[in-house]
């Protein structure tokens, strides 16, 4: 009795923290299967998917890596863009890789450890800056992922089912240069990842705190 007491002390105080995750729950490790998520605008409307087909996986003790593709189309054109998408666990803890350039030294990941608590910090600031070409003009890029943290704890609910889930925040900013003209770009981003799963909902915003997309979990396959 006293063993049960303890228990649901722990679910009723936020027990999510006490179940720690596995590598091999998560659904990037699952072989043959291909992931789908819906893309919204602020009203609601469906203006594109992402599509993912989770077929070159490894896994081994306490750790494993998906190395796959994501295809973005968007519903107004027919063009679709591919990104590469590399996933790592290693002693269950998440890494996601967030593609920006071919570039050498331009590998990011972001993390998603286990037992995430409300108001904590996911790592340190992220910032690169690269050059490239556009349109044959040599062009600085600053790219920066700041102030990323836990803020809150909700259940999300997709096609898939129902989630709970640890709300991410952070602050995303890109700044070209070209011929030293400063073009600069600031979103929030708002992700909802649930534990032994992976991500399920992701939110964009302006610096101001308008709704632009969204993207949510829409089906496995």
């Amino acid at each position: 009795m006293r063993t049960f007491l303890i228990l649901l002390m722990l679910i009723m105080n936020g027990g999510e923290n006490f179940f720690a995750q596995n590598c091999s729950d998560f659904y990037y490790f699952r072989k043959n299967t291909r992931v789908t998520f819906v893309q919204y605008d602020s009203g609601g409307n469906r203006v594109g998917k992402e599509t993912g087909t989770l077929d070159n996986i490894s896994i081994g003790k306490d750790m494993a890596m998906s190395d796959n593709a994501f295809i973005l189309q968007s519903t107004k054109s027919k063009i679709a863009d591919e990104f590469p998408s590399r996933i790592l666990c290693i002693n269950n803890n998440l890494k996601i890789n967030y593609y920006i350039s071919d570039l050498p030294g331009l590998d990011i990941y972001l993390s998603y450890p286990s037992n995430m608590k409300v108001g904590q910090n996911l790592g340190e600031d992220i910032r690169k800056s690269f050059n490239i070409g556009i349109n044959d003009r040599k062009t600085l890029i600053h790219f920066n992922i700041t102030s990323r943290k836990v803020i809150g704890q909700e259940i999300v609910k997709t096609s898939v089912g129902e989630f709970k889930s640890d709300k991410i925040q952070y602050d995303l900013s890109i700044e070209y240069n070209i011929d030293n003209i400063l073009i600069p770009s600031t979103i929030r981003v708002v992700e909802w990842f649930s534990q032994n799963y992976g991500v399920v909902k992701k939110e964009f915003y302006t610096k101001d705190g308008i709704l632009k997309t969204s993207s949510v979990l829409f089906s496995m396959d």
